[in-house]
């Protein structure tokens, strides 16, 4: 009796466990999942051997897939972000080279960090509007057109500054 009531608990907690899977994995998974933790349970319970360790053993085994599933999940999401922050070091790369090479270019630790953000920014907000969008380029191409006029007014008005208070 008491270890019909172990099971349940144990069921339970580990239908709750899976809640955490990525909603598709979740919905393709869950039940043959829950299923065969069911069977290695009462099999379990069947030959007397231990069900605690056993269910912190599998509720381990489970996390470590959730987790790996979660991280494929926002990698998948966010990959276009990774490219923006890799295209933004890479401009980001030309103003630090040139640096290196010539006079004319003097650039400090905030004009590379504002720099930065706002190429950044740029990039995630044109990335929103994109999936937005959705096959509809006449809104890819006005978005795009905005946000180069946004972002041109930002970067000319932050040069027009940073003259003026040099200067002073």
């Amino acid at each position: 009796m008491a270890r019909d009531h172990s099971i349940q608990r144990y069921r339970h907690w580990y239908a709750r466990l899976l809640h955490l899977y990525p909603k598709l994995y979740r919905e393709r998974f869950a039940e043959p999942m829950e299923q065969t933790f069911n069977d290695l349970l009462q099999d379990r319970a069947k030959e007397g051997r231990e069900l605690l360790a056993f269910t912190l053993f599998i509720f381990v085994e489970t996390l470590a897939g959730i987790l790996r599933e979660q991280t494929q999940a926002c990698f998948m999401k966010s990959r276009n972000i990774a490219y923006i922050a890799l295209g933004t070091a890479f401009i980001l790369l030309i103003p630090l080279i040139a640096m290196r090479f010539t006079k004319e270019v003097s650039w400090t630790l905030f004009d590379f960090v504002f720099a930065g953000i706002l190429i950044f920014s740029a990039g995630c907000f044109f990335e929103m509007a994109r999936r937005k969008a959705a096959g509809n380029i006449p809104y890819k191409l006005g978005a795009g057109m905005a946000l180069a006029a946004v972002f041109l007014l930002i970067w000319i008005n932050g040069a027009g500054l940073s003259t003026v208070l040099a200067a002073s």
